[in-house]
């Protein structure tokens, strides 16, 4: 019998022919041909598609496959160079799901889709979580459960400038702590974060897809 893994992510296509990218972690444990439902963040419509010839760096959180059947796709290109600091940057991720009664107390798993615009606040190399020197992007909104894998793009240009694939590690801490007493003693302590994504750089992505070979 064939393994069954539950996962959720974003990835975005390419080219025209169904070739697609997205994080590692994703879909980390699949096998290189698999099944997955697939869904339209413009319409929210989820069809089952085979997904044929999934491959995952070695070296980074980077996976690109291939979906067969699908017509009016609509690819993005990967750009060359680094967006400017000031430029807005969209994204469309998947970080939530909720349940809809489809009838006769059955109820069907619906996702969400999210869209999101801000900046790039930093570009820097990444040396952790990362095991390599790698090339990435802080962004000045939160990645969600279910983001890892979109695509950030320059919304002047449509340019890929990166992919999600978590949080800057350092905004996983608190960016303040407030403790509140009575006076006499102490009640709570009220932590707030502000996490910020870390997506990885256009040129990982690209080295992907110059080195991806399909059998």
């Amino acid at each position: 019998p064939r393994l069954s893994y539950t996962f959720l992510g974003t990835g975005f296509f390419i080219n025209g022919s169904g070739l697609f990218l997205t994080a590692k972690h994703v879909c980390l444990g699949v096998e290189e041909d698999c099944n997955a439902v697939m869904v339209n963040p413009m319409t929210t419509e989820a069809m089952p598609y085979k997904i044929s010839g999934l491959q995952c760096s070695k070296e980074f959180d980077i996976a690109l496959g291939r979906v067969g059947e699908l017509s009016d796709i609509q690819p993005l290109t990967v750009a060359n160079e680094n967006a400017p600091m000031n430029y807005d940057v969209l994204t469309a991720e998947f970080s939530g799901t909720h349940a809809e009664g489809i009838g006769e107390g059955t109820k069907a798993l619906v996702f969400d889709a999210y869209f999101r615009k801000g900046t790039v606040l930093h570009y820097y190399m990444s040396t952790f979580p990362e095991k390599v020197p790698t090339g990435c992007l802080e962004l000045s909104f939160p990645a969600l459960k279910g983001a890892s894998g979109a695509p950030i793009i320059v919304e002047s240009t449509g340019l890929v400038v990166g992919m999600i694939v978590g949080n800057v590690e350092r905004e996983l801490l608190p960016a303040q702590m407030e403790t509140v007493t009575d006076g006499q003693k102490y009640i709570e302590e009220r932590k707030y974060f502000l996490p910020a994504a870390r997506a990885i750089s256009w040129k990982h992505l690209r080295e992907m897809i110059v080195n991806y070979s399909e059998h």
